[in-house]
């Protein structure tokens, strides 16, 4: 019966085979697919390795600047760096962060690999008391931005210390 109410809905439907409407839908399905992957060159297959090429995509204009360092902060706990950078950052296959010093009263502070999302990057430090001066030094070649331009260095950023800890 509801079969019969669809093929009087839709009678084109009728003369139509389901498998030959499928068929067609996952050939539309495939197509468009294809086409995206043309355009944006990520295919799924390796999406990092992809990423890296999409200043080749000619309808995104090609990104030259190096990505900044906007603000570097020591939380309330003092015992996390917060960098947030002016657009995402990747890093290469060895995520070295060790370019990255922390002097805290002029002493040399250890950091930890980061956990990092889009624009910034948290690192786990030496407890930092309140009214400690920091500064933060760069000097890896591993942070890059989506088109592959690698963060400057940096020397003596100044780190704003929101410690809580006497």
């Amino acid at each position: 019966m509801e079969l019969d109410l669809l093929n009087r809905s839709y009678p084109a439907m009728a003369r139509a085979k389901l498998g030959d409407v499928l068929q067609e839908l996952i050939d539309k399905r495939n197509a468009l697919l294809e086409k995206l992957d043309a355009d944006v060159l990520v295919n799924g297959a390796n999406y990092a390795e992809t990423l890296w090429a999409i200043t080749d995509n000619p309808h995104i204009p090609a990104d030259t600047a190096a990505p900044t360092l906007t603000s570097a902060t020591i939380g309330t706990d003092g015992k996390t760096l917060t960098l947030v950078f002016d657009e995402t950052t990747l890093t290469s296959a060895s995520g070295d962060y060790e370019g990255f010093v922390l002097n805290v009263d002029e002493d040399t502070s250890a950091l930890s690999a980061p956990v990092r999302t889009n624009g910034t990057l948290v690192f786990t430090c030496v407890e930092v008391a309140s009214g400690a001066v920091c500064t933060l030094d760069y000097t890896g070649a591993d942070i890059k931005d989506m088109a592959g331009n690698a963060l400057d260095a940096i020397t003596g950023a100044a780190v704003t210390n929101q410690s809580t800890v006497e």
